[in-house]
């Protein structure tokens, strides 16, 4: 297990996850695949993820303070951080869950 972060039983870290998006557009849906990508890059971390969509819950978004979508929330293992964008970069998005690039 890793130390300082969350642990499921098997070892691996779990990660709770708020993805906001804003309907069904272009940038919402590369984001929630390039999502995908990244959970299948990565063997033994978990990720829980919750969608918000604030064309329906607005409020919700902006007590978060988020004002652009998509944005990605990484609820735990603190500390709390924001990724802004389509999550495109895989490269850059891996070592955020405890992955490496060449690991791919």
């Amino acid at each position: 297990m890793r130390s300082g972060r969350g642990s499921t039983e098997a070892g691996s870290t779990l990660y709770s996850l708020r993805l906001y998006v804003y309907g069904d557009s272009p940038n919402s849906r590369a984001a929630l695949q390039n999502l995908n990508r990244i959970r299948s890059s990565l063997e033994v971390t978990e990720l829980k993820v919750e969608v918000v969509d604030v064309s329906k819950e607005p409020g919700r978004a902006l007590k978060a303070g988020v004002f652009l979508t998509p944005a990605l929330q990484v609820v735990s293992p603190g500390p709390e951080r924001m990724v802004y964008g389509d999550l495109g970069d895989l490269d850059g998005l891996l070592p955020l869950f405890g992955g490496r690039a060449d690991e791919r």
